[in-house]
């Protein structure tokens, strides 16, 4: 689940149901259905300081933080950065049959970047400046995003 701290505290009486009583009901349904699941949940916000903020129940931090993982930011793991380039523009290429690349001078400005929507942001400066480029991305394509 995606920004678990941004959804309804309704959404998070719900989850929190499913995961002590490992039932859902569909809906239309009078009978409950079993399931059997695990939920990988992220935020941008700190957990424990967006449970104390009043974005995320308690009840429900406790129950979802049985095993954290923390990922750095892209800002403090610059080189992924390369690798994400790579990928994001091989699946432009992909997608378009076209063979678009990047200036060695573009992808270490992109490597200087501050990235505080972190790979989210980062893939999108990379589909701006593939829709900007005719055949290579250069600084022009993405400084000013």
């Amino acid at each position: 689940m995606d920004e678990i701290t941004e959804t309804s505290k309704a959404l998070q009486v719900s989850l929190l149901r499913v995961l002590e009583t490992q039932q859902i009901m569909p809906v239309g349904s009078v009978h409950p259905v079993r399931v059997d699941v695990r939920i990988l949940a992220s935020t941008n916000r700190e957990p424990r300081l967006a449970m104390q903020q009043g974005f995320l129940r308690e009840d429900l931090y406790h129950r979802l933080n049985v095993f954290p993982i923390k990922v750095p930011t892209l800002t403090e793991r610059r080189e992924d950065i390369e690798l994400l380039v790579a990928f994001f523009l091989a699946e432009h290429n992909l997608q378009n049959h076209t063979h678009i690349v990047m200036t060695a001078e573009a992808l270490q400005y992109l490597q200087t970047l501050a990235y505080p929507g972190n790979v989210r942001q980062l893939k999108n400066l990379i589909h701006r400046a593939y829709i900007l480029a005719e055949e290579v991305i250069d600084i022009e394509h993405i400084e000013n995003f």
